[in-house]
């Protein structure tokens, strides 16, 4: 929040946005496997078209495009655990039923994490700013909690006031811009504690949570379903023509989470719960 009136954001600036995203990250395409070919083979019968880029610009079937560093050199080619650490190995291991972009590779450095999540990109990156760009380097402040944005007018604030977890004790934080992206949680709650304006009474408004649907099916052939994570493949359902505007849908292969759902729950479980 500034005293100015913020400039107009359209779609093709969000589009460059996109695409600075995909290469800082990078964003790139799904190792393919067993599970993944068969995934496509049955798009493919659905007269679903296979497409090779990033930008979704009709329904199509292809590889899924994500944040997960690529498996290079010993990733998937070994049992030797003593091999598939960093430098011989790098990138997610495809063969082992592990959440997509775990911490792995083991010993890695921050930077080098499988899944190219905040906190392994954009908070490095932040904290080396002047090193690499002409900016300066954040000051990241664990334990941490902002309880307050204070403004000055409707369209502008002063600064935030945030609490110590630890201690207790606030600090007033003098600011130029405030930046308030604390999820669709939190960032509502801060917003209304705040007294910032909601003219449209849309503040916290509309939260929705996302609707799974499960289909089970019983192939007659090898699918490779215990190895990996996610199935690398991705329909894309497009509802306009520009690029990126569409959904994807993505089988997975994590059985026992969705085997969890089931009235009777995981066998043995309770079991071994009595017994603990």
């Amino acid at each position: 929040m500034t005293g100015r009136t913020p400039p107009s954001f359209g779609y093709r600036e969000l589009i460059r946005a996109t695409e600075w995203v995909e290469h800082t990250l990078p964003v790139q395409t799904a190792a393919m496997g067993t599970k993944e070919e068969r995934f496509l083979r049955g798009a493919a019968k659905l007269g679903l078209p296979h497409q090779t880029s990033k930008d979704i610009t009709w329904c199509r079937v292809g590889a899924q495009e994500n944040a997960i560093l690529q498996p290079k050199g010993t990733a998937g080619r070994t049992n030797d655990r003593q091999e598939a650490h960093v430098p011989r190995r790098r990138g997610l291991h495809i063969l082992r039923p592990l959440p997509a972009g775990c911490i792995e590779p083991v010993k890695s450095p921050r930077n080098l994490r499988a899944k190219q999540s905040t906190h392994t990109s954009y908070v490095p990156m932040a904290l080396t700013a002047d090193r690499w760009t002409r900016g300066r380097q954040i000051t990241l402040l664990p334990d941490s909690f902002a309880v307050r944005v204070r403004p000055i007018t409707i369209r502008a604030a002063s600064g935030v006031t945030w609490r110590n977890t630890r201690t207790g004790a606030l600090t007033n934080e003098a600011a130029k811009v405030v930046v308030l992206a604390a999820g669709p949680v939190e960032t509502p709650r801060l917003w209304l504690n705040s007294g910032l304006p909601n003219l449209n009474d849309q503040v916290g408004r509309g939260l929705a949570d996302h609707y799974l649907d499960y289909l089970v099916g019983r192939f007659t052939t090898y699918t490779g379903s215990e190895q990996g994570p996610d199935v690398g493949g991705a329909i894309g359902l497009s509802r306009f023509r520009w690029a990126r505007a569409g959904r994807r849908v993505s089988p997975g292969t994590a059985r026992r989470q969705s085997l969890s759902f089931r009235d009777s729950g995981i066998a043995g479980l309770l079991r071994q719960a009595a017994v603990q």
